[in-house]
């Protein structure tokens, strides 16, 4: 009888420690579509452009799966911080979510590589350009 309760014991020891959990596997990373959704990306720096106070209210928006809102804000005459415009523009990630390309209209195509890219920043880079965007709430 004390044999079959040591037994008991160590099986169950051994079925407590060779169980895995379902909280040791890791949490599914988002895809690179879900991080542009998720906020507006503020541009916060371009190399070659001094970005002043205004220049850095502009912001990417990606709505939906393929469409971005884009606006530009410039330091007006009065010094005030005013609007350029907003732009609605169709998007697509190629290679494999490594490249934003964007259809500016007439068949002209912007491809951007995107350096990188985590919740809160995102860095793209067109041929010797290299924009830096934050996302802020």
């Amino acid at each position: 009888m004390k044999q079959f309760k040591i037994l008991t014991l160590v099986l169950v020891a051994m079925i407590t420690f060779n169980c895995s959990s379902d909280d040791d596997s890791p949490a599914p990373q988002p895809t690179a579509h879900e991080l542009l959704m998720s906020g507006k990306w503020f541009i916060i720096s371009t190399t070659g452009v001094t970005m002043d106070d205004c220049m850095k209210m502009s912001y990417f928006h990606f709505t939906t799966q393929d469409t971005l809102t884009t606006e530009a804000f410039k330091t007006g005459e009065d010094g005030k911080c005013q609007s350029d415009g907003t732009s609605i523009v169709k998007y697509t990630l190629i290679e494999n979510d490594k490249k934003l390309r964007m259809d500016l209209g007439d068949g002209d195509d912007l491809i951007m590589s995107i350096e990188s890219i985590s919740a809160a920043k995102l860095i793209l880079k067109s041929q010797d350009l290299t924009t830096t965007l934050e996302k802020k709430s």
